[in-house]
């Protein structure tokens, strides 16, 4: 049985990849469209002010908690 939802977020497109920062208050996705965003529990999701020409697939948050990496 799922837990039920406590909030939904939409995105401009497709999320291929999403990690989760440690403190578990936001998430990071990685989209179809080369959009980046940083997406809160409880707000609107921001984008990175720069993205992928094409699509970004992926993030590896680093353990040190503020370092992100993106493919794409």
């Amino acid at each position: 049985m799922n837990p039920p939802r406590t909030n939904e977020q939409k995105l401009p497109a497709g999320v291929f990849g999403l990690t989760l920062a440690t403190d578990g208050g936001r998430a990071y996705a990685a989209c179809a469209d080369g959009f980046v965003s940083e997406v809160p529990h409880d707000g609107k999701p921001e984008a990175f002010t720069m993205g992928h020409d094409a699509y970004a697939s992926g993030w590896v948050l680093l353990p040190d908690g503020k370092t992100l990496i993106s493919a794409g």
